[in-house]
Formats: structure tokens, sequence, C-alpha cells
């Protein structure tokens, strides 16, 4: 039996040119330093604390996907997305309260001029996940 293995011991250099357009999507958003894209409402719409796992801008109306890993229980992610949106100025039209602390979450609000967001946090291995969808007026 004969293995043939390969090693390259090139150290050439790239050539330090920039990725051509054709590789980059024209519906990927720049993202900002905290993960969000560039564009997002930071102010309209507040999103909690922790780290972006992934952030889509939709067309250029105003909307957006957004998950943020958190620290928290499913009950404390919640209620801060919550409280955090509220403050911001929309209104929870749910009926649902925010549960256990273990059953995944789901609010919907509401701005008085339009707009709209669908808050849905989970349990992912004893921290909370929470997504966003929001729609702009």
């Amino acid at each position: 039996m004969i293995v043939t293995t390969g090693c390259s011991s090139d150290s050439s250099e790239t050539s330090g040119e920039p990725i051509p357009n054709d590789f980059i999507s024209d519906s990927a958003a720049p993202q900002s330093e905290d993960g969000l894209p560039q564009d997002y409402p930071r102010d309209l719409a507040p999103v909690v604390e922790g780290e972006v796992v992934s952030a889509e801008s939709g067309d250029p109306a105003g909307s957006f996907a957004v998950t943020i890993s958190t620290d928290n229980t499913v009950a404390d992610a919640a209620a801060d997305a919550v409280a955090l949106l509220e403050g911001a100025g929309w209104q929870n039209r749910s009926d649902s309260s925010i549960g256990d602390g273990t059953t995944p979450v789901a609010q919907f609000f509401n701005l008085p001029d339009g707009g709209l967001v669908i808050l849905n946090v989970v349990d992912v291995r004893g921290d909370a996940a929470v997504s966003y969808a929001v729609r702009l007026p």
C-alpha cells in the first residue's frame, strides 16, 4: 500500500488586493462594531446586551432580523427585551406573560404610527437566545 501526503512550504503572501465585488452579495449589509447592520435603528428598536449571532437587513423600507445570545435565563432576557422595547414607545400586543423561565416566549409589539416587532426568546443550553423581527413604519 502506498500512501502519499503533501505539504507546501510555500510561504508566499497574499496579493493584498480586495476581494472582487462579484463575491459579495448585494443584500449583505455592512455590520457595525456592535454586530448590528449599520442602518439598524438602535434608538427606535433597542436590543438586549449580548453577542449578536446573526443580523440581516431586509428591504430599504426598514426590516431587520437580529438574534442575540445572552447569559440570561429566558425570563430575564424576555423581561429586559420587553422593557427596552416598551421604553422606546412600542406597545405590547401579546396576551401571553413572560412565562416560567424556560418556556419559549413570543411577544408582538406595535408603534402607534405603524411598525412591528416580533420578539422570540428561547432557551439554548441554559442561556437565552433573543430574536427580533423588526419592520419599521
